[in-house]
């Protein structure tokens, strides 16, 4: 998620204290939980991390 730019440290920590050990599953399967529930972000921003935490 460090890809993102404007991924710093409070939206990692909202993240995480939000969804704890399944923050990256939640980012990457249900972006609309993530706009819901964290304060700041954007659609576009959530199916940005979504995108970024896919396999290549």
């Amino acid at each position: 998620m460090e890809n993102c730019k404007w991924i710093g440290p409070e939206i990692s920590k909202k993240l995480v204290n939000t969804f704890g050990e399944d923050t990256l599953e939640v980012c990457k399967s249900d972006p609309e939980k993530v706009v819901k529930e964290i304060l700041g972000i954007t659609q576009q921003q959530a199916i940005e991390i979504s995108l970024l935490s896919l396999p290549y």
